[in-house]
């Protein structure tokens, strides 16, 4: 069975010129594993919070944006 990859770009918002990453990690990775490789390629030091919407879950740290 061949592993299956997810490529994605990571971009920071309100940023000019734009400041981007490309990174691939197997679609088997958890959202622990996502956001640890966000913090490695933009070089963040793990002190970000951090939350994952998926429809209408919401996964991660919690915290009111509304």
């Amino acid at each position: 069975m061949t592993d299956q990859i997810a490529r994605i770009r990571i971009t920071l918002n309100d940023i000019d010129p734009a400041i981007w990453r490309r990174i691939e990690l197997p679609l088997t990775n958890s959202l622990k594993t996502l956001h640890l490789a966000i913090q490695a390629v933009m070089l963040f030091e793990n002190y970000h919070l951090f939350r994952f919407d998926v429809g209408e879950a919401s996964y991660g740290i919690r915290f009111d944006d509304d």
